[in-house]
């Protein structure tokens, strides 16, 4: 399988690239989003999680209903540079549908071929699946590498805003 990597400078795209890239291909890196005192925070808060496995493998482990636990991983849902940019892409009414963690370990198969939603309408996943527009968040505490849980992503595999 022929892989392409996508050497791009992401922090150099103006803010008009960036909403084309989500609204075009589905997917945006906003590097640089937490520094590095907010990351050795969360970490610190994620260390103390209780977590469960997934079902899929016994390497990854996740959390729910994060916006409930307090502390610095509550006070991520209103992370000003994020919320920002939101903004600017969704608008003023912002809606939280869903808040969790997730963390692979050494063996974690990796993800399935997935999108984040269902089209409007459908009933597959409820109300949280099957809005008109959606943009997931992913936070990332740790460097992804080619050979340490590489981010993949098919383009416009991800497509909500249309």
């Amino acid at each position: 399988m022929n892989q392409r990597i996508d050497e791009r400078d992401w922090s150099a795209l103006t803010l008009g690239e960036r909403i084309r890239q989500i609204e075009v291909e589905g997917y945006l890196l906003l590097p640089d989003l937490l520094n590095a005192d907010h990351l050795a925070r969360l970490k610190a808060e994620t260390d103390e999680l209780e977590t469960t496995p997934v079902d899929y493998s016994v390497h990854q482990r996740g959390r729910s209903n994060l916006q409930f636990v307090g502390g610095v991983l509550t006070d991520l849902v209103a992370h000003p540079p994020t919320i920002a940019f939101l903004r600017e892409l969704l608008g003023e009414e912002i809606i939280l549908s869903h808040y969790g963690y997730a963390r692979s370990e050494p063996g974690h198969p990796g993800i399935s071929l997935h999108t984040d939603g269902q089209p409007f309408g459908s009933q597959i996943f409820g109300y949280e699946g099957s809005v008109p527009v959606m943009v997931r968040v992913l936070y990332y505490l740790d460097d992804l590498t080619p050979d340490i849980s590489p981010f993949r992503v098919i383009p416009h595999s991800h497509l909500s805003m249309h």
